[in-house]
């Protein structure tokens, strides 16, 4: 599935929320030295509309998160579209209301997509469950196919600061 253009993965979650923080944070380590140098790797707490300028800025965007709707398969990969309206709160954005925002404010509309695997532990704390552990493996491999890899020779380890960080 991996385009050419630059790539943003925006993976969020709110933080001491048990399988939320562990998914995401895991994710975005197990990416480091996989993909190429030019993939933007954001940890966010929620989706906001300040993130309108990194989702303009990119031709293809990935939301990872975690979800724990009962009809949904443990692991889901969508195409998100624009929404036809964004709300007007101030605090938080869905996938596609920053699509949306960055069509009306930039006339930019990257490709996008939603990978959710489940949560299956909403509890305090910063640790897998054992389930959502298991999950994280199969999520992994499908980030990891829809972005483009690394070359050799490219640094290994924790991505620099500038390409993963935690905004608050």
């Amino acid at each position: 599935m991996q385009m050419h253009g630059k790539y943003l993965v925006v993976a969020w979650g709110g933080r001491n929320r048990s399988d939320d923080t562990a998914v995401l944070l895991a994710m975005a380590d197990s990416l480091a030295g996989q993909v190429a140098q030019d993939v933007e790797i954001l940890c966010v707490p929620q989706l906001g509309p300040e993130l309108v300028d990194d989702v303009a800025g990119a031709d293809h965007v990935l939301f990872i998160d975690v979800h724990a709707h009962p009809s949904w398969p443990d692991l889901v990969v969508e195409e998100v579209e624009p929404t036809e309206r964004c709300s007007t709160g101030p605090w938080y954005s869905e996938p596609g209301e920053l699509l949306t925002m960055s069509q009306l404010l930039y006339h930019r509309r990257p490709a996008a997509w939603l990978v959710a695997s489940r949560a299956c532990e909403a509890g305090r704390g910063s640790t897998l469950s054992r389930r959502s552990l298991k999950l994280l493996d199969a999520t992994r491999r499908v980030v990891l196919s829809m972005l483009p890899a690394a070359e050799p020779g490219e640094s290994a380890g924790c991505l620099p600061r500038s390409r993963f960080s935690w905004q608050e």
